[in-house]
């Protein structure tokens, strides 16, 4: 094989590979654009635990006054209050 042939034959290759993965990272691009982003966003009340045992109800209603509609206690729990009383704290708005 001659190297003008070589590099004829290669250079196809080449190409339709870089052609080939560009089109690759469009279609996921288009794909990640087209799926639905995330309606409830949640706080993990482990993150602010330090702000939960000085203050329960006031740490609640402020996570719930920044916009989370969504939480998660931690470990640690209610801190000794009755779920019913989480409950009502939770849905009070």
């Amino acid at each position: 094989m001659r190297r003008r042939d070589f590099l004829y034959l290669t250079s196809g290759v080449v190409l339709s590979s870089g052609f080939l993965g560009s089109c690759s990272q469009d279609l996921a691009r288009q794909e990640i654009a087209t799926k639905t982003r995330l309606e409830n966003i949640g706080l993990q009340l482990s993150t602010v635990t330090s702000l939960m045992m000085k203050d329960f109800e006031g740490t609640l209603a402020r996570v719930a006054e920044i916009g989370y509609s969504e939480v998660e206690f931690s470990a640690m729990g209610f801190l000794g209050r009755p779920a019913d009383y989480v409950q009502q704290l939770l849905t009070k708005k």
